[in-house]
């Protein structure tokens, strides 16, 4: 089956792309669609520190940004 894909663009930072993307993430998953958001490169400062694979006892901890943790916890 071929993925639908939706692209939100903007002409400026702060022009409403990481909010509008989360609502979007929220309102597909509340119709039972899987929702995958994805950033190709973030400029941000602003970062969540995740936890990544487990190795044995121990998690390896990662880094992403923290508009792209909130659209993740908005799509489940």
């Amino acid at each position: 089956m071929t993925a639908k894909c939706i692209m939100v663009l903007g002409t400026t930072s702060g022009a409403g792309k990481s909010w509008l993307t989360t609502a979007l993430c929220r309102y597909y998953a509340r119709q039972g669609l899987k929702v995958a958001p994805f950033k190709a490169q973030n400029m941000s400062n602003n970062a969540r520190v995740v936890a990544g694979q487990r190795r044995g006892d121990a998690f390896e901890w990662g880094e992403i940004g923290s508009a792209q943790y909130f659209q993740a916890l908005a799509a489940r």
